[in-house]
């Protein structure tokens, strides 16, 4: 079972890590990261992005307008295979789910 989220510097350092794209990270944010922690990353630094409009447009695009999706929801939807087997949803938290699991960091 998934719980917690990461907030948007280990969501930025997952994604740095991984060598992705980072044009489009505030979506990661959104979708990774509790409203809370979203908006203390974004607020200090005057961007305009709106979590519940970013989650939307996940929702919308991906998820049938859902916005309940969470980590375990966004591995079902993209990652191939089995995910239980796969280290992803083993050790209880969204942020080893994120990353690829147990250690992954």
């Amino acid at each position: 079972m998934l719980c917690g989220k990461p907030d948007a510097e280990h969501v930025t350092q997952a994604v740095q890590r991984s060598d992705l794209s980072t044009a489009f990270i505030a979506y990661a944010h959104a979708a990774f990261c509790k409203q809370e922690d979203f908006e203390a990353y974004y607020e200090p630094l005057g961007v305009a992005s709106s979590y519940l409009g970013l989650r939307q447009t996940i929702a919308r695009r991906y998820f049938s307008g859902r916005l309940n999706f969470d980590a375990k929801t966004i591995l079902a939807r993209f990652v191939r295979g089995n995910l239980q087997g796969s280290g992803y949803l083993d050790s209880g938290s969204d942020s080893d789910a994120f990353y690829g699991g147990p250690g992954a960091h």
